[in-house]
């Protein structure tokens, strides 16, 4: 479906704080923006899955991944980006990208944005190509999203028992 045919719900620091006290087994609650968009480096383009994560979202994922070369986003307009993405493209750490995905009122948006990091697609990572993790905040500009929406929250569980009564807890 198109980005601006998603269900967008509202979200505050206020609401994370509530839904902690409710569920004690919480550890985080991040917000996450997934969206599709068309990456072009020189005469190559690309289709891509993208996810706006919060800065401490990006540090846990980047633990996880390997990196053939540079890190995980540090600036707003940083990306890092999946290998096999970066060798159909021809890009390299310090390349500039531009960005063209579809935001909440049905129009393109465009952006640049410069590869911070390209990530090993074997082991865990062979499930996430082609794909590009980029600043919350970015994310959330070229989607145009409003202050508290989100499309998507993040709810890390202390342990998985009792996952049920959790769930019910979050519904």
């Amino acid at each position: 479906s198109q980005f601006s045919d998603l269900g967008l719900f509202d979200w505050s620091d206020q609401t994370t704080s509530i839904i902690r006290k409710e569920v004690p087994e919480i550890t985080v609650v991040s917000p996450r923006i997934r969206f599709g968009g068309m990456l072009s480096y020189k005469d190559e383009s690309m289709g891509i899955n993208l996810q706006g994560l919060t800065s401490d979202h990006l540090q846990r994922l980047s633990s996880i991944l390997n990196f053939v070369e540079g890190k995980a986003p540090q600036e707003d307009s940083d990306i890092m980006i999946s290998e096999s993405f970066a060798e159909v493209l021809e890009v390299n750490v310090g390349d500039t990208l531009v960005l063209l995905a579809n935001n909440r009122d049905g129009y393109l948006s465009d952006d640049l944005l410069v590869v911070s990091g390209i990530f090993k697609t074997s082991g865990l990572g062979q499930f996430l190509i082609p794909i590009g993790y980029l600043n919350f905040a970015r994310g959330k500009t070229i989607t145009g999203l409003q202050t508290d929406e989100f499309t998507e929250i993040l709810i890390n569980f202390k342990n998985l028992d009792n996952l049920e009564v959790n769930q019910s807890q979050l519904e």
